[in-house]
């Protein structure tokens, strides 16, 4: 019974992922389902920026996934975005929190996709990146606004989606509200395929890789 909100949250998710004709939101709504009665592998971990965040979730222009989201909450293993291994730098991972709900370090684990939650904090320029997985975002709660591949901002509402090709550079802001999504990837998903230029030192940057 302790895990009853944790299977709603993975069934909630699986239903926003099916809306989508993504290959890769198709594979994560096969993959959560799959897992529905699973035992979470990880136990809880909250984050001193919970509350912040949390508020999203309350807006009146929520998904209904949100409102699994919160209920799952107290379930969830969260950890500050890129903070512990360097992904990020440290002034914006302490801004935004991640749950890796599937994947090789996910709570439940699955060796074909990753599968989670991101959270960020008002006011925050999550910077450029890149990855070597397909990708799609799913804002549940709050907004963000997104470029892609060095173009023109677009504004994400709940309900609406992001979808990253392979090695396509990406960014997002959020204004004076945070933002809640979910997030998918499939494909190549190490983290070796991983790259943001703001962590890394000059002097670290391959040289085959544009500064964006």
């Amino acid at each position: 019974m302790k895990w009853t909100a944790f299977s709603g949250l993975l069934g909630a998710l699986a239903d926003e992922f099916a809306t989508g004709d993504e290959p890769v939101a198709r594979h994560a709504a096969t993959a959560l389902r799959r897992e529905l009665h699973s035992d979470p592998r990880l136990g809880p971990v909250r984050l001193d920026i919970e509350a912040e965040l949390m508020l999203a979730l309350t807006g009146l222009d929520a998904t209904p996934a949100a409102s699994s989201l919160l209920a799952a909450v107290p379930t969830l293993h969260w950890y500050y975005t890129g903070l512990e291994d360097g992904r990020y730098p440290e002034e914006i991972a302490r801004r935004t929190g991640s749950v890796e709900l599937l994947g090789p370090d996910g709570m439940v684990y699955a060796e074909d996709c990753r599968i989670g939650i991101h959270a960020q904090c008002a006011d925050v320029e999550f910077p450029s990146h890149t990855l070597k997985a397909e990708e799609v975002f799913i804002v549940l709660a709050g907004s963000g606004s997104w470029s892609s591949a060095g173009g023109p901002r677009y504004t994400r509402l709940p309900g609406e989606r992001v979808h990253h090709v392979p090695g396509e550079p990406h960014a997002c802001r959020t204004g004076s509200a945070p933002m809640i999504a979910a997030w998918a990837w499939s494909g190549d998903i190490g983290w070796d395929g991983f790259y943001c230029p703001a962590a890394m030192r000059p002097a670290d940057r391959p040289p085959c890789v544009p500064d964006w």
